[in-house]
């Protein structure tokens, strides 16, 4: 094979450090190399070989047809300096696939997009370990043990359904909308059960967006079920007084609870942690340590019925409900009486009061409700003035 030859006159205006050989191959076929010396690109040699002079002066110059929209080693040169032949072809080839998708997006946008979801600040921690820090969290910052556990069974089913479809326990910044919704999908769930397993594993995602685990929430795209409202059930006057002279009478360590819940509203969980040194004449006075999840202390007038009851049953101080498991005693008093209401307790309160006292505003701040949207969505049923009238008439010796 003949020697190559250097020849600058093959290619007008070089700049220095450019230089292009015309030779041939063992075939015999002709060829051009151009070499792009230290001078040039301020680091490594670069050599490439073209078939024709056409495609030489396009990679070194530019296309300069109408249309084109390279700029050629030169340009490239004067752009990046050094670092513009730092690449390498299969390098420079990816980038240039990369330009072809990106729709005008900058490659140096898209690649910060990439590091930031692929790469959290937070680190890469596996969906186990979030789990474990997101129910830490919630213990430490007070939540109610119920709540803490539900959330627990919520996250762990979550767990056992991503590993079994991922094969491994992953990392939590790669999962996604459709992941979830696959797990949901395939759970035999009501529209309310799925709900609220969606609003748990919300949290868990919330948290770990907080920590900065993920940059997204995918439940954010997720379309809750939506599930008919039901109204509040009440109990009715006979059934209020058949459960006060039936705690009275047959269970008498449980008729605080019964008494407490039907005339002034307070909640099952807020029960358990009151004490009878919250309980005077005329209120009852719950600290934040009592109300749910530490919210504003608040303080229930006493009614006079009330109060009645309250020297039936008023012990002079430690906890208001009993001892074995509350649990225990309104199950076997709601087993006696026959009937049994979901937190009728205190919707009944909400639904009487409201119509004894004729006042959206003493209603809300007796049940410890930010808005009154709140209290009239959830907590009301429609009462009559006179209903109202005969159940705060319920004293021990009426029934």
């Amino acid at each position: 094979m003949p020697k190559p030859a250097k020849n600058k006159k093959l290619v007008a205006n070089l700049p220095k450090g450019i230089g292009v050989t015309h030779a041939a191959n063992g075939r015999g076929d002709p060829y051009f190399k151009v070499r792009l010396g230290t001078t040039f690109t301020g680091g490594d040699v670069q050599t490439r070989l073209f078939k024709n002079l056409g495609d030489v002066r396009e990679w070194i110059f530019g296309d300069k047809r109408q249309g084109g929209t390279t700029n050629g080693v030169i340009g490239m040169q004067a752009a990046g300096g050094a670092s513009a032949f730092a690449i390498t072809p299969a390098q420079i080839s990816d980038a240039a696939w990369a330009f072809d998708h990106l729709g005008g997006t900058s490659l140096r946008d898209a690649v910060s997009y990439y590091l930031e979801h692929a790469r959290p600040k937070g680190g890469l921690k596996p969906l186990s370990v979030v789990i474990y820090e997101h129910l830490e969290s919630l213990k430490k910052s007070g939540a109610a043990e119920r709540y803490c556990y539900a959330q627990r069974i919520s996250c762990e089913l979550l767990l056992r359904e991503i590993e079994h479809d991922a094969g491994e326990d992953p990392q939590i910044s790669t999962i996604t909308k459709q992941d979830i919704e696959t797990v949901a999908d395939r759970q035999d769930w009501k529209p309310l059960n799925k709900r609220n397993y969606l609003r748990d594993w919300a949290m868990l995602f919330r948290f770990a967006v907080m920590q900065d685990y993920r940059v997204t929430n995918p439940l954010d795209k997720i379309v809750r079920p939506r599930v008919p409202r039901k109204y509040p059930e009440i109990y009715t006057v006979d059934e209020a007084a058949m459960l006060l002279r039936t705690a009275r009478d047959v269970f008498p360590p449980v008729l605080p609870f019964v008494a407490i819940g039907l005339f002034a509203g307070v909640r099952v969980e807020e029960l358990r942690r009151m004490t009878w040194e919250m309980v005077d004449d005329e209120t009852i006075d719950l600290p934040s340590s009592v109300t749910k999840k530490g919210a504003e202390p608040r303080s229930i007038p006493i009614a006079p019925n009330l109060l009645e009851w309250l020297k039936v049953c008023r012990a002079g101080r430690g906890p208001v409900v009993p001892d074995p498991p509350l649990r225990w005693w309104t199950d076997a008093l709601y087993n006696e009486v026959g009937f049994r209401k979901r937190n009728a307790l205190r919707h009944s309160f909400a639904s009487y009061y409201l119509a004894y006292s004729d006042s959206p505003e003493k209603t809300q701040m007796a049940l410890g409700q930010q808005t009154p949207s709140v209290l009239f969505r959830h907590y009301r049923q429609v009462v009559k003035p006179k209903q109202a009238e005969d159940y705060f008439a319920l004293t021990p010796d009426a029934v």
